[in-house]
């Protein structure tokens, strides 16, 4: 199942200096979209990260220990999702 993360660039980059290089979930980061000031009521950048749930889960497990706003964000695009994060 393919996922999409709506994060903040705050929360994205802690995620990203906490996933390994070479692990297989980096290239989800490295392929996030990032946009900014979408709308009055969203202050601030984004980023949406879309990948499977394998690598969402991987990524979850980074979060965890070190970015506990990514990891919130990630458990909620699981629980949107339908899934259990």
């Amino acid at each position: 199942m393919t996922l999409k993360i709506f994060i903040d660039e705050k929360n994205f980059e802690c995620l990203k200096k906490s996933i390994p290089p070479g692990s297989d979930c980096h290239a989800a980061l490295e392929q996030a979209v990032h946009f900014s000031n979408v709308g009055a009521a969203r202050a601030g950048s984004k980023a949406v990260v879309t990948c499977n749930d394998v690598a969402a889960r991987e990524l979850l497990s980074h979060a965890r220990s070190r970015c506990p706003g990514a990891a919130a964000t990630i458990a909620e695009a699981f629980r949107a999702a339908g899934l259990t994060p």
